[in-house]
């Protein structure tokens, strides 16, 4: 009752659940479900009560493990990313969805809110432009629903957000025999048929027909509102803006944006959306200090959706080996085991006879050499490592510096051209549609794309952003080709890693990766990550041409030796197998993880 009553009449849901906390008494269970349905109701009258609620009513449910207990812990967090979306949390959001939301779904074998939660990560995907990836999590939504009826109500709306995916990653054509196929099935006056004519409108905007589009987004957008659901009409209401662009209805474009519009939205895309239309519309009143503010916020948007704030990329990208106070402490060991022996030699000296003293001190002195030859080798790998890892140093700053050129100098340039074009063209009153234009601006947002990929790939601010595995997936991604494929297999380790330590693997994996484009001839490349307490174990295997690390390093360049820098650096340790009956080669790499909220260095 305190459920049903919580949004209607919060005061009579209140009186519900004191009433069945007196009930529960101290039993544990029903007062774990109790903070569950207080969190419910906070959600309408304290929500930033609630959000901790949420998180509380999880912690009380965890000792119990019946489907009913299992599948309210699912929706408890599913409330609590809803205010971390609200925050624009994303890491959060994706984090709690994949490694709790989901499992525990599964665990309760509840398959419609298995189902509905992939879907939540494909929307998530979706918003931030993985359009590849959304598309698998909602394949996975739909696939755990093959046993129930084809078009119900939940299949129905993941299959409208494939739809959306579809169109957003302009594949226009897959998308609108998906839409044919959905029409008869949509029920009419709900928030179904509102996402239906969403998708509608965007299609026809993608097919040139702007008055149809603007008839179905209106359409829509009044079901919205009669349906009472605030954030779907501001969503329409971003597509009917750009429509009325298109009509070059700027005035009504304009006026409908300051109505609707107080504030930014909190979904990357639909803020992106937001931008252009405020974008477009000053341009073509000839507004163009306004137009040059809002194309300003859409480039750095466009840029900045995978980072985080200066501090932390900085923090993560600044790779700091060991410090003098370690290397110290490394010759103070050193003497102090040659003094050991010295005494141990000199106290059998006075003990021994003197055939006895004279066979130690040979001994001793075969030692001594042993020992000197051996300091000799180790401080000329440690001149080395240094070497190296001054090399990785300068690499790692002059990516940054490079990086920041891209974005600030040339992203800035190809703007203001493009800025300079669009002005030209409402000067001389020439149709955006017109072939040497659209080839012009075509070109112009092509090479803005590729400074933008071009930073982000001396950058990985999707490790930022989304953690290791993420980064790795991604970094997998671009390497593979027709010619190339990788599996990349990590084992559910958990994401306490520092970002040092995240951003040293992740150069590692690319640097064999870039090796094995390079050299190995290879057809299939496999990695496997996992972990056990602070040891991070990597295998690097492909069935390339093979390597004789003794012979052929050196003409690999200083791939090898930045790889086994960056492995000294982590306290880690290499095996390269290659050659003999096995065809390939591969890296077994183990590598010491530092305290996860300490420097490595400090």
């Amino acid at each position: 009752m305190a459920n049903k009553s919580a949004k209607e009449d919060p005061d009579k849901a209140w009186q519900y659940l004191r009433r069945g906390k007196e009930y529960a008494g101290s039993d544990a269970y029903l007062n774990a479900k109790a903070a569950f349905y207080e969190a419910q109701i906070l959600t309408h009258t304290d929500p930033s009560k609630a959000e901790k609620t949420y998180l509380q009513a999880d912690k009380l449910l965890s000792p119990f493990h019946s489907k009913e207990a299992l599948s309210m812990r699912a929706r408890a967090l599913n409330h609590y990313i809803d205010f971390r979306r609200r925050k624009g949390d994303y890491k959060t959001v994706l984090a709690v969805l994949t490694k709790k939301i989901i499992p525990l779904a599964k665990a309760a074998q509840d398959r419609p809110y298995l189902a509905q939660s992939y879907a939540s990560v494909g929307h998530l995907l979706m918003e931030h432009e993985q359009y590849k990836k959304a598309e698998q999590y909602f394949e996975e939504a739909l696939e755990q629903l093959k046993d129930r009826p084809r078009n119900g109500p939940l299949q129905l709306s993941i299959k409208l957000g494939i739809c959306q995916n579809l169109l957003r990653s302009k594949q226009a054509a897959k998308a609108k025999l998906l839409l044919e196929e959905l029409r008869s099935f949509i029920p009419p006056n709900t928030m179904l048929s509102v996402r239906f004519g969403l998708n509608e409108g965007m299609l026809y905007n993608k097919l040139s027909q702007p008055e149809l589009a603007l008839q179905t987004l209106t359409r829509a957008k009044a079901l919205a509102e009669k349906l009472k659901q605030p954030e779907l009409v501001k969503i329409v209401t971003y597509y009917q803006v750009r429509t009325l662009n298109l009509l070059k209805k700027h005035q009504a474009a304009q006026a409908l944006t300051s109505k609707t519009f107080a504030a930014p939205p909190l979904i990357p895309h639909n803020k992106l959306v937001l931008y252009q239309n405020n974008a477009d519309n000053y341009f073509l009143q000839k507004k163009y200090d306004s137009a040059y503010y809002y194309l300003q916020k859409l480039e750095y948007l466009k840029d900045s959706l995978y980072h985080t704030k200066v501090e932390n990329e900085i923090s993560a990208l600044e790779i700091k080996f060991k410090s003098e106070e370690n290397k110290n402490k490394i010759v103070a060991l050193e003497s102090s085991n040659l003094k050991a022996l010295l005494d141990v030699s000199q106290s059998r000296f006075y003990m021994g006879m003197l055939g006895m003293s004279t066979i130690l001190l040979a001994a001793l002195v075969l030692l001594l050499y042993t020992y000197l030859q051996k300091n000799k080798k180790e401080q000329a790998q440690r001149e080395r490592v240094s070497v190296a890892t001054a090399l990785l140093q300068g690499q790692e700053e002059e990516r940054k510096r490079v990086a920041r050129d891209l974005h600030d100098d040339l992203g800035g340039t190809l703007t203001a051209i493009k800025m300079g074009v669009l002005g030209l063209v409402n000067e001389r009153n020439w149709a955006i549609g017109e072939d040497p234009v659209n080839k012009i601006l075509g070109q112009l947002n092509h090479s803005a794309n590729k400074v933008r990929q071009i930073a982000n790939n001396m950058m990985p601010e999707m490790l930022l952003k989304l953690g290791l595995e993420a980064a790795l997936n991604d970094l997998c991604t671009y390497y593979s080709s027709d010619n190339l494929h990788i599996d990349l297999n990590y084992m559910e380790i958990a994401e306490s890693i520092s970002e040092q330590d995240k951003l040293t693997i992740y150069r590692i994996i690319q640097e064999l990766l870039t090796n094995t484009v390079k050299h190995a001839q290879a057809r299939h490349v496999l990695i496997q990550c996992s972990r056990m307490e602070h040891t991070f174990f990597l295998v690097f295997e492909d069935d390339g041409i093979g390597l004789n690390p003794a012979k052929n390093h050196r003409s690999k360049g200083l791939g090898l030796e930045n790889i086994k820098a960056r492995v000294a650096y982590m306290n880690g340790s290499i095996e390269i197998v290659s050659g003999g009956t096995y065809k390939g080669t591969i890296f077994n790499i183990e590598l010491n993880l530092s305290d996860e909220i300490s420097n490595r260095n400090s």
